[in-house]
């Protein structure tokens, strides 16, 4: 087996440090060391065992086409769910380690899914070496200007950042069960995207202000909307050569318009940049939309679907 270069050599003992005093904190409080930070630490403290943990993850990086090594069980969670699946609900996995029952959909008539789960639950970003890279892209027909992704060694993304030749950032981080996703534009809105396992909220901001926020559960039927239904502003502006007459109106653009433009740069990036947005090789990018009509009275909001 090789010997390690000066840099690798220098991460090694510098993580070493870094999983000995995890390590350390994690026998004062809990009086015990988890065993995949123990065998880590072991590993990191011999230069022998460093290269062949490195050799071993680089190995196994996503050959499989999954955009991770990991992934949460998830359930329609309905009365039709069985028994033995419904109890997997919320559990990882990995992918060369499935239950007992078979990874999610391969039983008959299994509704399940795997969603993607980015890092090992056993071992923390902080104690991984992360990769940078970045591309330039000098297709001038192509609309993302550059391309820098962080990945673990494992092979699975920890962070992403796209630029677009127009001036919007697309900015992503990808940490266990949760996916946060920014879209910033030129005009200085933003719209975000964040996931936490079946949680979700979508925040849309515009002068410098949160504009729209809309939380649901991945089963709810109606989202919560904080705060009640937005309205298109009405702003005066006085006509230059009349100024004592009656004012001009503008209306401001809907946060709506931010929303739909913002979840469709994320559907165009992970279109094109599959990789930089956390997408495997046999999964399908898909836009949908549900809508809901209503109004508020005061603090409440009544919505209903429309099919």
């Amino acid at each position: 087996m090789g010997k390690l270069s000066a840099r690798l050599q220098s991460g090694r003992k510098a993580l070493a440090r870094i999983a000995g005093r995890r390590a350390f904190e994690s026998y004062i409080r809990r009086g015990r060391v988890p065993a995949a930070l123990a065998a880590f630490s072991a590993a990191a403290s011999d230069e022998r065992k460093f290269l062949a943990l490195c050799a071993g993850l680089s190995s196994k990086a996503l050959s499989n086409g999954k955009a991770t090594t990991h992934y949460t069980w998830r359930t329609v969670g309905d009365d039709k769910v069985r028994d033995a699946h419904a109890a997997l609900a919320g559990q990882v996995f990995s992918w060369s380690s499935p239950p007992a029952t078979g990874h999610p959909g391969t039983d008959h008539n299994c509704r399940c899914w795997a969603e993607p789960y980015f890092g090992d639950p056993a071992v923390p970003d902080s104690l991984l070496p992360l990769t940078r890279n970045r591309r330039v892209v000098a297709d001038p027909a192509h609309s993302m200007a550059s391309i820098e992704t962080l990945t673990r060694p494992d092979g699975s993304l920890a962070a992403s950042m796209i630029g677009m030749v127009d001036g919007t950032g697309i900015s992503a981080v990808f940490q266990g069960s949760s996916v946060s996703q920014l879209v910033s534009f030129p005009d200085g809105a933003s719209y975000q995207s964040l996931g936490l396992g079946e949680a979700r909220e979508v925040t849309v901001r515009q002068d410098g202000e949160t504009r729209l926020r809309v939380a649901w559960l991945r089963r709810a039927l109606a989202p919560n909307l904080l705060p009640p239904l937005p309205a298109p502003v009405l702003l005066p502006a006085r006509d230059p050569s009349d100024p004592a007459g009656p004012t001009l109106v503008e209306i401001t653009a809907a946060p709506w318009a931010t929303m739909l433009r913002g979840a469709l740069e994320l559907y165009n990036a992970a279109v094109a940049a599959p990789d930089a947005m956390g997408v495997g090789e046999g999964d399908r990018s898909v836009v949908a939309f549900k809508i809901w009509t209503g109004g508020t009275n005061g603090e409440v909001v009544s919505l209903q679907q429309e099919h």
